[in-house]
């Protein structure tokens, strides 16, 4: 659990700073495998979290969160 919430207050700082996050973002900076999960604990902190889908390479689409301005 240590893990987990570490995870979060270091993605939400990440946030804080002004930058948005992708699930390939979470996993090479934080090593964060479950990106949603801890935006739903940011989220239940209280935090507005919104979610924009955007392309990436190969065509697919991924989640990208930033925090409401």
């Amino acid at each position: 659990m240590k893990t987990i919430q570490s995870q979060a207050k270091r993605i939400l700082e990440y946030l804080k700073a002004g930058n948005g996050i992708t699930p390939m973002d979470a996993l090479d900076l934080f090593g964060c495998f479950r990106l949603g999960a801890r935006i739903a604990d940011i989220k239940k902190m209280g935090y507005d979290i919104v979610t924009e889908r955007v392309k990436v390479e190969g065509g697919k689409y991924v989640a990208r969160y930033h925090l409401a301005v």
